[in-house]
């Protein structure tokens, strides 16, 4: 097999699981397929409701109650991306042993389809986010469109970051349960619930050393802000996106060969 075709069947074989994980999320639903989209409608319904009547919260330049809940709203987009493919990461090879055990299987896409999958559940999210822009906030700018390609860079640095948890979760059985509530610590320590300078104003490296921070930062700028970001906040997006993508296949490439005696 030529590697254009190798690479043909590769694309294939990741969009068909990430597919099936896709809609699998929903079956048994009520609403179908149309749960992608009802979902971050509810949950956009809910946040209106509490932090504009119950914990009224004002963060925008204005102090609108809106501001806050289109805050909060645009760095869960990333978020989810991220949260839910990181937290059953370390398990993904060995809850798939009978796809790792199969000769010839590319086993990288065991941890790629549900980058993929994920990655296809935020952008209803993006598009619940514009609409409520619109509707709350006043008409999207241009520089909306980047956000797309800022969800892009998130699945990149996720498959980086869950092939290097799966491979150390081949050796350390346990690390699945520990990654809840590590994931809900980091959540707590990311520019999600507050803006990124009350971070830095405890301690700056809560940023630095947070993976997914400058990716949360850039989406809030194209989407909040309305501006492109600048060089100093997609610098950390370019260098923590490679550097995790880069451990990932590094540690995944180490150990490729000899995953199926280790599941």
């Amino acid at each position: 097999m030529t590697g254009a075709a190798e690479f043909r069947r590769y694309v294939a074989l990741a969009l068909a699981l990430a597919a099936r994980e896709f809609p699998g999320s929903y079956r048994g639903n009520v609403s179908g397929v149309l749960g992608a989209v009802l979902i971050p409608v509810a949950m956009l319904a809910t946040y209106s409701l509490v932090f504009s009547r119950l914990i009224p919260v004002g963060i925008g330049r204005e102090g609108r109650d809106t501001d806050y809940v289109l805050f909060l709203f645009c760095g869960l987009i990333v978020w989810n991306l991220f949260a839910d493919v990181i937290v059953r990461a370390p398990a993904l090879f060995r809850s798939a042993d009978h796809y790792v055990r199969r000769p010839r299987f590319p086993r990288s896409i065991i941890v790629l389809a549900p980058c993929l999958a994920s990655l296809y559940r935020s952008l209803p999210w993006l598009a619940v986010y514009a609409a409520a822009h619109v509707v709350l906030g006043g008409g999207l700018a241009w520089s909306a469109i980047a956000a797309v390609g800022l969800l892009a860079a998130t699945a990149l640095m996720t498959l980086g970051l869950a092939l290097l948890l799966a491979t150390i979760g081949l050796w350390v059985k346990d690390l699945a349960e520990f990654m809840p509530p590590a994931v809900t610590l980091l959540f707590f320590l990311s520019p999600i619930l507050y803006p990124a300078e009350r971070l830095r104003a405890v301690d700056a490296r809560l940023l630095e050393l947070n993976p997914i921070a400058s990716l949360l930062v850039a989406m809030r700028s194209v989407l909040l802000d309305g501006e492109l970001p600048s060089l100093e906040i997609m610098a950390p997006v370019a260098i923590s996106t490679a550097l995790c993508l880069g451990l990932g296949v590094f540690a995944y490439r180490a150990v490729h060969r000899a995953l199926p005696d280790l599941v």
